[in-house]
């Protein structure tokens, strides 16, 4: 459990960042973001680093000396996403707390409509931001949205949904806020999950058996590059690690992780924002559509892989025939190159029969 502490003399949110590796590609662009848009006096920024190998550490450690407000947890080995963030749970005094990702950048005004919630909804657990990356229905697809312009773009998105937010099953914690009490009474994040991995499915499942609902605000958007410590792993390794979690969710909770879930939530935002017939719900509906045309095709990749014919899944028969098609082309390829050389050797010899010099003597026939 996350003990209890007093909170810090005008510290109001905790927010943690847990880094890995990649420092100017992520984690200075993403600190230095939260110190230029989130107002100082407030806050407490607690930096936790997972054992980088590059200069994520002595950033952070720069970092920490040039502002009071920052904490600095450097661990000796990579304890994965939920031990690196309890590490930084247990020095949170602030009444309510945020993990937010390494990959991350925050624009202006992106944490109050988070807290204004969370202290006008007491039973609301846990809330967070829409974002351009995600696989659930904080996704909002903008057009032409880059990390560069997020500001503008997104800020327009925004500022149209403001006071608008709905309820849902699944949080991404790319970013996410909760009450400390809400911490201190549901506990850490379960670091059975490893280096990481339905972690976030798990918390938010514990928390909703614990009686609060999660919502998600439109009117906060943080910008994510998406999952890049993951992107390392070979595919092989990641598809291990996604099993092997999955796997470990449904032993603790009876529930199956399916894609389908994601499908359904997603439709159910588009199905309210339709009967809603605002502008803001129309913008809301058109940013989600990219989404759920995903979703659809991760449920028909998934029915694939399960249908068997003749005993063989319908995948494998996509493979054999790809493969089928791979040997066709390799034959024809290996036919031509033969027909080539063929060709040449006939070539060779015309060239060298006395005909040929007859008729290049008498100028009917190039060299």
């Amino acid at each position: 459990m996350i003990e209890r502490t007093t909170a810090t003399d005008g510290v109001q949110t905790s927010i943690v960042v847990l880094s890995y590796n990649g420092c100017d590609a992520l984690t200075r662009p993403c600190v230095e973001s939260l110190l230029k848009n989130t107002p100082q006096g407030s806050y407490e920024l607690i930096l936790v680093d997972n054992a980088s190998r590059d200069s994520t550490p002595e950033y952070l450690c720069g970092v920490a000396s040039q502002y009071p407000f920052v904490k600095l947890c450097l661990n000796s080995e990579n304890k994965g996403y939920a031990g690196g963030n309890n590490d930084g749970l247990r020095l949170a005094t602030g009444q309510f707390i945020v993990l937010i990702n390494n990959d991350t950048l925050v624009g202006p005004d992106w944490l109050n409509p988070l807290i204004e919630r969370l202290e006008s909804m007491p039973y609301i657990g846990l809330i967070g931001p829409v974002t351009n990356s995600a696989g659930n229905e904080q996704r909002v697809d903008l057009p032409d949205l880059n990390a560069q312009n997020f500001f503008e773009i997104a800020g327009q998105y925004i500022q149209a949904q403001k006071g608008r937010w709905f309820e849902t099953e699944k949080l991404g914690f790319y970013c996410v806020a909760a009450r400390r009490e809400v911490i201190e009474e549901v506990g850490l994040l379960d670091e059975g999950f490893g280096l990481g991995m339905f972690e976030d499915d798990d918390y938010c499942a514990r928390v909703r058996q614990a009686g609060y609902k999660l919502a998600v605000v439109e009117d906060s958007f943080v910008y994510h590059k998406g999952s890049m410590s993951f992107k390392t792993l070979p595919s092989a390794d990641y598809l291990q690690l996604f099993e092997r979690n999955r796997a470990y969710f449904f032993n603790k909770h009876q529930v199956v992780w399916t894609y389908s879930d994601i499908a359904h939530a997603i439709w159910r935002v588009i199905k309210r924002d339709m009967a809603e017939n605002s502008n803001a719900s129309r913008q809301s509906v058109l940013a989600r559509l990219v989404l759920m045309d995903d979703a659809l095709y991760q449920l028909r990749q998934r029915e694939e892989n399960s249908v068997l014919l003749d005993g063989v899944s319908a995948i494998e028969h996509k493979l054999a025939e790809k493969q089928r098609q791979l040997m066709e082309i390799s034959d024809w390829a290996i036919s031509l190159k033969n027909d080539n050389a063929l060709l040449s050797n006939d070539l060779t010899r015309i060239r060298s029969s006395w005909l040929f010099r007859l008729l290049r003597r008498l100028k009917l026939v190039s060299a």
